[in-house]
């Protein structure tokens, strides 16, 4: 919906300006350079939890998922 708001802002923008308005600019820096940025640092301290914990499977599989799930080693099922 707002890809559909920008694209008509532009259309009526007209030839003599700018083809982007400055709200895809503001947008397209805050999801690149902010919003992924702050996903891959929650990603990257994830995967230095599992890879320092004793039993990583404990860390991926909680003792209440693997009850649910009715398994003892759910990454072997």
């Amino acid at each position: 919906m707002v890809m559909r708001f920008i694209q008509e802002i532009e259309m009526n923008m007209g030839p003599s300006q700018a083809k982007q308005c400055q709200l895809r600019a503001f947008l397209t820096y805050y999801i690149n350079d902010l919003f992924l940025n702050q996903v891959r640092t929650e990603i990257n301290k994830e995967i230095q939890a599992v890879s320092k914990a004793a039993d990583p499977l404990k860390v991926l599989a909680s003792a209440d998922t693997m009850k649910l799930l009715g398994v003892q080693r759910p990454l072997l099922q």
